[in-house]
Order: structure tokens, then C-alpha cells, then sequence
């Protein structure tokens, strides 16, 4: 028998104005993301939501969101006005980006809902009385586990066959822009985006909702690594200068990571400038 618990999320103060504003029958109350976002209505780990809930929110908002942030990513750092003549370019690695998202949107309903219910993965449903050290802990955990499995998975993709079948799409983005984050197949988003983003619901003690929130800043700057200004950051951060030396290349390649360049230090694959200036434009693409 589900405890109240897990029939009825207590979210923090600033949730309770939202509740009656977005909780009164409308298809919101529905939704299993906003029940763990928000801390109301029925916990997923219920069993009450349907994996068309998941499909039909993942499907409307992977997109949506990606172009928001994107074009927003992209206007605050002067890149949509440097590439004014072309916006066909961009429009492209839009296009690929939201069709990627939308095609692997079953895939990632299955497995989001099989987390969230906690058929597998170790998230928790008492993320209020969850104490902030060992929410830190978690989020560090989250992107070292995040870093290390998508660093894994990227370098898997640039071996010969699945770089030529598969990777080879999102090296065609040229000049390397906000737009062209996702802008791979559905088997690439799936094993190298999916795969990564959720594996640390795996491995990691932590509550659903900073599972989701870390989901979301993933996103975000899986965006805005792929800028083409590539700013700098230092401190072993993974930034968008180090993104941009990747795309400078083809197949056989540097920078593999996400997050931090530990795994690439590590590993003696990390590179820190490129032989020329512009990046991402300055060799033919392999």
C-alpha cells in the first residue's frame, strides 16, 4: 500500500500558490515531471501516470525548450547577430536538433518512466528532508558520474564505423553554433545523451527532483558548449573553447568530455588550442 509518502509529494513553501493555480483538473495535474518539480500531486513511484503523460510532455517540451534556450543562449552571446548571413546554417542545425529530439522522445519516456517509478536507479521521493551537504554530494556525483559515462560513450562514437554511420552528422555543423547541440541521429541522442544524462539515477543516492533539475542543466549546457564564440573558463571546467577545439577536428580527435577535462587529462586525450585561429571553421571535415 503506498504510503502518503508517495501519494502525495510535500514540496517546499513556494509551491503551494503554484498548486492552486496550476492543480484545478487541468491536463498539468496529469503530468508526472511537474508532480516532481513541484512536489504535488501523485508521486510517480504511484504508478499513476501513463507512458503517453511522459511521451506527450517529453515530445513537447525536449524541443521547445532546446529552441528557448538556444536562441536565447545565442542572442546574449552576440552569436545569432555574428551570423547574420547564415542563418540558413543555423536554421539547419535547428531542425536537426528538434527533429533528433522528437524522434528519440519514446525511447526516453520508457526510461524516464521506469526511473521515476523506481522499477530501477536509486532516486528518493523526500527530497525536502533530504540536508543540503548531501544534496551538494549529489550533484557533484551527478556530474562526475554524467562526465565520465558521456566521455565513454562520445569516444565510442568517433571510432571509425560509428563516426561514419552516425556522428559523422553532428561534425557536419559548421560553424558550431547553440543550435547544433543535439543535432545528431536518434541513436546517437539515445546512447550518448540518454544514456549519460540518466545513468546517474543509477548509481547515486538522490532525490528525483535535483535528478530532474541536474537533467535540466545538462541540457543547458550541453547548449551552451556548442557557442561559437567559445568563451573560456579555466579551473579543469569542460567550457566551449575546449567543445570548439573538438569540432575542429573529424574522427580521429581531442576533448571528448562534458563537464570537466578530467576524464581527458586523464585519459591523454585533451588538447587546449587548435593549430589556427576561428575554430570550427578552420579545417576540412573528415
Amino acid at each position: 500500500m503506498a504510503t502518503e509518502e508517495q501519494v502525495m509529494l510535500h514540496g517546499p513553501w513556494w509551491t503551494t500558490g503554484l498548486h492552486s493555480l496550476l492543480f484545478n483538473g487541468t491536463i498539468v495535474e496529469h503530468d508526472p515531471f511537474v508532480s516532481v518539480m513541484l512536489g504535488v500531486g501523485p508521486a510517480p513511484s504511484t504508478g499513476a501516470y501513463s507512458l503517453f503523460s511522459y511521451w506527450v510532455t517529453l515530445c513537447l517540451f525536449s524541443p521547445s525548450m532546446f529552441n528557448v534556450l538556444g536562441l536565447t543562449i545565442s542572442l546574449l552571446t552576440k552569436e545569432w547577430g555574428a551570423y547574420m548571413n547564415n542563418r540558413a546554417e543555423l536554421r539547419r542545425q535547428a531542425w536537426l536538433t528538434s527533429k533528433g529530439l522528437v524522434l528519440s522522445t519514446p525511447v526516453l519516456a520508457v526510461m524516464m518512466r521506469a526511473i521515476l517509478e523506481q522499477r530501477v536507479g536509486r532516486l528518493r521521493y523526500d527530497d525536502d528532508n533530504i540536508a543540503w551537504p548531501e544534496y551538494i554530494f549529489s550533484a557533484i556525483a551527478f556530474i562526475l558520474v554524467q562526465d565520465t559515462t558521456f566521455y565513454l560513450m562520445h569516444r565510442l562514437w568517433h571510432t571509425e564505423l560509428l563516426y561514419d554511420l552516425s556522428h559523422h552528422l553532428h561534425h557536419s555543423c559548421r560553424p558550431t553554433t547553440t543550435f547544433a547541440a543535439s543535432a545528431a541521429d536518434v541513436f546517437e541522442i539515445t546512447f550518448t545523451g540518454y544514456v549519460s544524462a540518466l545513468m546517474p539515477a543509477l548509481v547515486v543516492p538522490m532525490g528525483a527532483r535535483l535528478f530532474l533539475i541536474m537533467d535540466l542543466f545538462g541540457h543547458l549546457w550541453s547548449i551552451y558548449l556548442h557557442n561559437h564564440d567559445a568563451h573560456r573558463i579555466g579551473l579543469l571546467v569542460y567550457d566551449p573553447h575546449d567543445h570548439n577545439v573538438h569540432h575542429y577536428y573529424g574522427q580521429r580527435n581531442f576533448n571528448f568530455g562534458l563537464y570537466t577535462q578530467i576524464p581527458d587529462r586523464i585519459m591523454g586525450t585533451f588538447k587546449a588550442f587548435t593549430p589556427t585561429g576561428r575554430l570550427s571553421l578552420s579545417k576540412k571535415l573528415e
